[in-house]
C-alpha cells in the first residue's frame, strides 16, 4: 500500500495515511469506476487511458494538499478509535473512504486500540458471564485480585496501581494461565495515611500513576523499557486524588477529585521537571472518576451530582484552551468509559449505559444493561463489551454480531 506521512496543524502530530490501492493508485485495474463532476465513467481500454490521467493530476492535487495539512480541502476525517481516523472525500471527482493510523499515538499504546467503530444494533444485546481470567480483557483479568486499584496492559505485561504501601506499582506477566509478578516499586516521598495507588496509563515505554491525596507526590513515572526494573524518573504535587489518567503528547490528563480542579494537564516533556500547566473546573463539585481521549476531544465522567448537573463531559482539546463541547445527565457515578465510533460505553454504578454521541450537542441515551450493578471497569475490544462487577466479568455483544 502506498502511504504518506504529513505533518498536522497542532503542534508536531505525525499521521501515517494507509490508503488502499483502489483509491490514489496509479495502477488501476481493468475495470472500474470513476466520477468526474456529475458523469460516471464505467470502461476499459482508451476510456481508461483517459481516466488516468484524470486521477492521477487529483492523486499529485491530493499529495501537494496533504503535505501543506490541508486535508479540508479534498476529505473529512474522523476518529472512530483512539488510534483510527476513517477519511470520505470532499471531492465530487472521486469516491473513497480510508483510514489514517495516527502514528505516534498508535505506537505509544502499542496498538492497544480495541479495534474498528461499533457495528449492530446495541440497543439489543447478548449478555454472558465470563471466568475471572479470562482473555482478551487481561487488566480485568487481575483487576479482582486483592489490592489491585487499576492495570493497563501492553502484550503479556499488566501493570497494575496498587493498594499497597511498599509496592503501589506491581508490573505482572500473563503469558502463563495465571498472572505471575514481573517487579514491584514504591513511589518515592509517598506516605501518611493513603500512601496507595488509584490510576495507571502506559504510554511510550513509560507508566504514569496517580495516588489518592496523601504525604508527598501525587503524580509520578516511571521507564519500562525494561519491564523487570523500572526505573523512576519524576513526580509532581497535585494536592488531590488522581483518580484516571490518559496521556497525548505533551500533556498528561488527569482527573482527579478538585472541586475546582476537575480536569488537571500537566506537561510531561520533561519527567524531572513536569509543569502543571492547566486546570480545568466543570460544572458541579463532585470528583472525576474517568477519562478517555478519541481524537481531539476528551471525554470525562464524574460522581452522580444530585444536583442536576451532569456528570458526562466532551471537551475539545485540539487548542492550547480546552472547550466544553458536549454533556449529558446519566444520573448516576462514571467509574470507567470506552468511546468507538458514534457510541459511548459507560461503567457505571447503575451498571452499563450505551450513549449515542453523534451530537455533540444532542447526546442520548441508547440502552442501559445490569443496572443492579456497580461496574467498576469496562472495555471495548473487536466490537464486544467486557465489563467488571466484583468478581464477575460480563460480555456484551449486539445480537447480529454473536460470536
Amino acid at each position: 500500500m502506498p502511504s504518506l506521512k504529513i505533518s498536522a496543524n497542532r503542534g508536531t502530530l505525525l499521521l501515517e495515511i494507509i490508503i488502499s490501492v483502489a483509491l490514489f493508485s496509479l495502477v488501476i485495474t481493468s475495470v472500474f469506476s470513476l466520477v468526474v463532476g456529475n458523469e460516471e465513467i464505467v470502461g476499459k481500454t482508451t476510456a481508461q487511458r483517459q481516466s488516468l490521467y484524470k486521477i492521477s493530476g487529483i492523486h499529485e492535487e491530493a499529495l501537494v494538499s496533504l503535505e501543506k495539512n490541508n486535508l479540508d480541502k479534498i476529505a473529512t476525517s474522523t476518529f472512530i478509535s483512539p488510534c483510527i481516523i476513517e477519511l470520505t472525500s470532499n471531492d465530487d471527482r472521486i469516491k473513497f473512504g480510508s483510514l489514517f493510523v495516527e502514528k505516534i499515538y498508535t505506537r505509544g499504546i502499542e496498538g492497544d486500540c480495541g479495534g474498528f467503530e461499533p457495528k449492530g444494533n446495541w440497543s439489543d444485546v447478548t449478555t454472558e458471564t465470563l471466568p475471572d481470567i479470562h482473555i482478551p480483557l487481561k487488566p480485568i483479568d487481575i483487576f479482582t485480585q486483592e489490592k489491585v486499584n487499576a492495570a493497563d496492559s501492553i502484550g503479556p505485561l499488566i501493570f497494575c496501581a496498587m493498594n499497597d504501601f511498599g509496592a503501589q506499582l506491581a508490573v505482572y506477566s500473563n503469558e502463563s494461565s495465571l498472572p505471575t509478578l514481573v517487579a514491584t516499586s514504591s513511589l518515592p516521598g509517598v506516605t501518611g495515611s493513603f500512601p496507595y495507588a488509584l490510576s495507571i496509563f502506559y504510554f511510550d515505554s513509560k507508566i504514569y500513576i496517580g495516588t489518592h491525596r496523601t504525604a508527598g507526590n501525587e503524580f509520578h513515572i516511571f521507564d519500562v523499557s525494561i519491564p523487570s526494573t523500572p526505573v523512576w524518573l519524576g513526580s509532581l504535587e497535585l494536592n488531590h486524588n488522581i483518580n484516571s489518567i490518559t496521556i497525548k503528547p505533551p500533556y498528561a490528563y488527569l482527573a482527579t477529585s478538585g472541586n475546582i480542579h476537575d480536569l488537571i494537564i500537566v506537561d510531561i516533556t520533561d519527567p524531572k521537571r513536569l509543569i502543571r500547566a492547566v486546570n480545568i473546573d466543570l460544572p458541579g463539585t463532585h470528583d472525576s472518576l474517568s477519562i478517555f481521549l478519541k481524537g481531539p476531544h476528551l471525554y470525562l465522567g464524574k460522581k452522580r451530582n444530585t444536583l442536576g448537573q451532569p456528570e458526562f463531559f466532551v471537551l475539545n482539546i485540539s487548542s492550547s484552551t480546552p472547550s466544553l463541547v458536549g454533556t449529558y445527565k446519566t444520573d448516576t457515578s462514571i467509574n470507567s468509559m470506552r468511546v468507538f465510533g458514534d457510541l459511548a460505553f459507560l461503567g457505571t454504578n447503575s451498571g452499563i449505559q450505551i450513549i449515542d454521541i453523534s451530537d455533540l450537542k444532542n447526546i442520548k441515551n441508547i440502552a442501559q444493561y445490569i443496572p443492579s450493578l456497580s461496574i467498576s471497569l469496562i472495555d471495548y475490544d473487536f466490537n464486544s463489551i467486557y465489563a467488571s462487577s466484583n468478581t464477575t466479568i460480563y460480555k456484551l455483544l449486539p445480537r447480529h454480531d454473536s460470536h
